[in-house]
């Protein structure tokens, strides 16, 4: 895939003027094609990286491009689902929204990836063990303090193809003494 190709897949476009004037908007659609959200942030050096709009971010991000067949990954921002590129779901935070929360559960996903920023290491280990007491396959992915955005699409891979799937022992490690 080619960075030119990023721009059809997730409607990435650029506001010269208005409320959003200077800022790349990246769009998400749900399952039909229908705008659901849309993510605006800035290219400059600003106090305010990210204008969201005041919508319900209790959405599937990207929905339009995920295979429910297929392992999914769950990531933090945009940026780092089309760093990403394969199945990879933005939370748009540290919370996985209720809808996202519910297509997982009642979904025929058995593989999920967890890889969410350092400092939401608490809300992942939380997430793994919720997702374990469902059944689902759970892999917690070590980004070593860095974004999927900042590593790369090549450096991601890496770090997915040697996570290890987690089971409750694994899970009570992490939680007790953070390895």
């Amino acid at each position: 895939m080619t960075y030119h190709t990023d721009f059809i897949k997730y409607s990435i476009g650029y506001c010269t003027t208005g409320e959003y004037g200077g800022r790349i908007i990246i769009q998400s659609h749900d399952n039909s094609g229908a705008l659901n959200f849309f993510v605006g942030r800035t290219i400059e050096n600003a106090w305010m990286k990210y204008k969201n709009p005041s919508a319900s971010k209790d959405i599937i991000a990207f929905e339009n491009t995920v295979n429910w067949d297929q392992p999914v990954v769950l990531v933090e921002g945009v940026f780092d689902a089309i760093a990403v590129r394969r199945n990879a779901i933005p939370i748009l935070g540290k919370s996985i929204p209720n809808s996202l929360m519910k297509k997982l559960v009642l979904n025929k996903v058995q593989d999920i990836y967890i890889a969410l920023d350092r400092d939401a290491f608490k809300h992942a280990l939380s997430y793994c063990e919720k997702f374990l007491s469902m059944g689902k396959k759970v892999y917690l992915v070590d980004m070593q303090d860095k974004d999927p955005s900042d590593m790369g699409f090549e450096n991601f891979t890496r770090h997915v193809q040697t996570a290890e799937e987690l089971d409750l022992t694994k899970l009570l490690q992490y939680k007790l003494f953070g390895i």
